[in-house]
């Protein structure tokens, strides 16, 4: 027979209902759980690529290639989701898609993890009494048993369901039993196709590779890794390197390609271009692949404004050696003499950035214009980088990469001007144009603005995330606000930001003022059942002071705006605990060595189930308070 506190507990949790929500995030959790460790797969045993995670159209787990799996109710619905997926999959030829069915005990299991769950958020912080602890610990089992078992039919469900890559049913056997091994094996198939060219540069470049590259005066001592992939071949019976096809000759192009569209063809560029499909080139291997370009006088480099001509140069070793460094440098073709064609293009293109023309079509007139341009723009760009910088906003990375362009322009030679200038001007106007738009923008209210939205998705969310009644719409707007302060151009979408952040914080303070008034009118109440108590009244006013004290402290609104929910709902939590011990000293101060506690609940630990037990626990109780009568004694029942 079931206490009255078990009565009430599954009374509550038994109102408990998850809405799509909470459903949709219990499974994710669970999903997400299953995808750990994140299948993966050694592709020709030089490089290991990852299965990332879509569930819902949501990325959960980020990886090489994704697969999206759909969770569907068993029935019509699946079958139909089943079709999409294959009809997709035929389309969307660089992604995996896996579909389950969800039958009625994960929807059972579901349900009861989330009773669980939510019990637990509202019960746990506050339960006091020996009862209320062991229906905490029961619950915090019976969750476990939940999650255990919803898990397990996930798995099932994910085993049994369907897999689709372009067309192909790629669904697990009959006998697997593992998530991992099952994704696994169709990452190997599919990675074939997707990364197809990655043959072209698999191989694993250490060191010593880079190295050799740098610091060999003869190609021929060089690493078999350039061997392997055909970087090098033989001419006139002297080794050169091999530009014209491979893997150096797609580096070149893209290199090529870029600049000639004014844009920037920095480190970080190439090594993102070439990790993606069809490539999924390793990063080290790209970065041998530009050096040994630039080595093969085919490109040259600028870092921190210096241009850099040569690999074997110590510039080169330096910045080429350091993983940041070559991720912030900039490569262009390197070419011959300036000619005439190259001059027209650079005013053409002087005049589309800074809106005027030149006065004379001279390599040293356009030349000296640039210069005076990009002198002009620099300091106001270099102030609005270390604002970005200063306050951890983003975009700062375009705004260095161009300054490192301007430092390249002001110090360079008139040649080494114009084709700067011509490989970057529209990274330039970019800088230029974001940089007076920042300017206007990052004004000190806005800047304020901005450092509340980051403590919102910091501090606030911290807490707000952990909350069991928070809303899907409050989700949505931390999703929405965390996607705009990571963009670069953050600036244009202030007011979204400022929204979004207000959404926010109105839910803490409102969730703030709640726990601080229940903190207040507990321990008023509580302040004036401890007047009420016999002897107060016989108490002077310090002593009176001295015992109210920890309960008046707590029983006012004021200060409360800096102390934390957490610690607010601890104090509200305790509140009875306070009183028994303002009572227990206010007795003491009037009786003395005369009081002594006697703790009622110690005599009905377990719950009363029948009259014979409750007559039973009376008894005792009452036979303590006897003998500590006749002990002369004044007895405080707890």
């Amino acid at each position: 027979i079931p206490t009255p506190a078990e009565d009430d507990w599954e009374r509550q949790r038994g109102s408990l209902n998850p809405k799509p929500g909470d459903v949709s995030r219990l499974h994710a959790d669970t999903v997400v759980g299953l995808w750990q460790p994140q299948p993966q797969h050694s592709f020709l045993e030089v490089k290991v690529f990852k299965a990332g995670l879509y569930l819902g159209g949501r990325l959960h787990v980020d990886g090489d290639i994704p697969v999206h799996l759909t969770l569907a109710d068993a029935g019509s619905q699946c079958e139909d989701r089943t079709q999409e997926a294959r009809k997709r999959s035929q389309t969307e030829t660089k992604a995996i898609f896996w579909v389950a069915a969800l039958d009625e005990a994960i929807d059972r299991e579901t349900q009861e993890l989330f009773r669980s769950k939510e019990i637990l958020a509202r019960k746990e912080r506050g339960a006091q009494t020996k009862d209320e602890t062991a229906l905490v610990a029961e619950e915090k089992l019976r969750l476990r048993r939940h999650q255990d078992e919803l898990r397990r039919l996930l798995k099932q469900a994910m085993l049994t369901g369907s897999i689709f890559f372009r067309g192909n049913d790629r669904s697990p056997d009959d006998g697997a039993g593992d998530i991992g091994r099952a994704a696994a094996k169709v990452l190997g198939q599919a990675l074939p196709e997707v990364f197809d060219r990655f043959e072209e540069a698999a191989a694993r470049a250490g060191k010593n590779d880079l190295d050799s590259l740098m610091t060999t005066e003869n190609l021929r001592g060089l690493t078999p890794v350039f061997t392997n992939l055909a970087l090098v071949r033989d001419q006139g019976g002297k080794p050169v390197f091999n530009t014209e096809s491979g893997p150096l000759a797609e580096v070149l192009s893209r290199v090529e390609n870029r600049t000639s569209y004014g844009e920037t063809a920095n480190g970080k560029y190439l090594a993102d271009e070439f990790s993606k499909e069809p490539f999924g080139w390793d990063f080290d291997v790209v970065r041998l692949l530009v050096v040994a370009l630039l080595r093969a006088g085919k490109l040259e480099a600028t870092s921190k404004g210096q241009v850099i001509e040569s690999a074997l140069s110590l510039e080169a070793r330096t910045t080429f050696g350091n993983n940041n460094l070559f991720r912030q440098a900039s490569f262009r073709p390197r070419t011959g003499p300036v000619d005439f064609t190259q001059v027209v293009d650079a005013s053409e293109h002087f005049k589309d950035v800074f809106g005027r023309e030149v006065s004379e079509l001279e390599q040293g007139v356009v030349a000296g214009a640039i210069r005076e341009e990009v002198e002009r723009h620099d300091a106001e760009l270099q102030e609005v980088h270390t604002l970005l910088v200063q306050h951890n906003l983003p975009g700062a990375e375009v705004l260095r990469t161009a300054l490192d362009e301007m430092r390249s322009i002001r110090s360079g030679k008139e040649g080494q001007v114009i084709l700067t200038f011509n490989g970057a001007h529209r990274e330039l106007k970019e800088a230029i144009k974001r940089g007076a738009e920042l300017g206007q923008a990052l004004t000190e209210p806005r800047l304020y603005d901005l450092g509340r939205a980051r403590s919102a998705l910091g501090s606030l969310w911290a807490f707000l995330s952990e909350e069991p009644d928070l809303s899907d719409e409050l989700r949505e707007h931390h999703d929405r606000l965390m996607d705009l302060m990571a963009k670069e151009t953050f600036f244009r979408e202030l007011p979204a930001i400022d929204q979004h952040a207000r959404a926010l914080e109105q839910d803490h303070d409102h969730r703030h003022d709640q726990a601080a008034q229940a903190r207040a009118a507990a321990y008023t109440a509580a302040q004036a059942k401890l007047r009420a108590t016999p002897g107060f009244a016989d108490l002077g006013d310090e002593q009176k002071q001295r015992v109210v004290k920890p309960l008046a402290l707590r029983a006012t609104l004021e200060g409360t705006e800096n102390v934390p929910i957490p610690l607010l709902r601890s104090d509200l939590a305790a509140c009875s605990g306070r009183l028994s011990g303002a009572i227990e000293e206010m007795l003491r101060l009037v009786d003395g060595n005369r009081i002594v506690s006697v703790t009622a609940s110690s005599y009905f630990s377990g719950g009363i189930e029948t009259e014979e037990q409750l007559d039973q626990a009376l008894a005792g109780l009452k036979e303590q308070c006897l003998e500590l009568i006749g002990a002369g004694k004044k007895v405080l029942v707890q």
